[in-house]
């Protein structure tokens, strides 16, 4: 089985990145029978560090999701009309070309709402969004919305969920209706 592991997180957001790379280093140095791990970050730096990191097998077509200024909205924009002519996310096309049998999100990730054709397993660090909605950096800037929508659109066709506690567990079941068994 070929696995995709994707690190869509930045080195400057601190903690949540050090514990995706230090996952990222553990799971490259596993060796498991009949699984095939590949890792891809969405820039250039984090593939870089990732490298650095004794990571094996990374490969950089994620880039396209996180470029800086005007390249990311140009790509943003030229990947939306692509997937509306050809019903193909880019991420679509970055499995098949490779060959993957499934993804996993081993960050939060708003590309797994473009993953259509392929079973994905997803994690989640928090539904602080949900437990305080009045705090600003969740109220302003459409936080609340992007987040409700991420995990309204990717937790119930997520494979499995992966949350670290009791509680994260029962609120996926509550908020969105993740079935406990496909929780880890």
């Amino acid at each position: 089985m070929k696995v995709l592991v994707v690190l869509d997180y930045s080195e400057s957001f601190g903690g949540g990145f050090t514990y995706a790379l230090n996952m990222c280093r553990l799971m490259s140095k596993m060796s498991i029978e009949s699984v095939d791990l590949s890792f891809a970050a969405t820039s250039d730096q984090d593939n870089k560090i990732l490298v650095d990191n004794g990571v094996q097998k990374v490969i950089k077509d994620l880039v396209p999701y996180r470029s800086p200024g005007f390249t990311y909205k140009m790509n943003r924009a030229v990947r939306k009309l692509h997937t509306k002519i050809t019903k193909k996310s880019l991420i679509d096309k970055i499995v098949k070309q490779h060959s993957f049998d499934l993804v996993y999100f081993i960050t939060p990730s708003s590309i797994a709402l473009e993953l259509n054709a392929t079973p994905f397993i997803f994690t989640v660090w928090d539904f602080c969004h949900r437990d305080w909605p009045d705090f600003p950096e969740v109220r302003d800037n459409g936080v609340f919305e992007a987040r409700e929508n991420l995990y309204r659109n990717t937790l119930p066709r997520a494979l499995n969920v992966v949350v670290d506690s009791k509680d994260l567990s029962e609120k996926a079941q509550k908020y969105y209706g993740v079935k406990k068994k496909r929780l880890l």
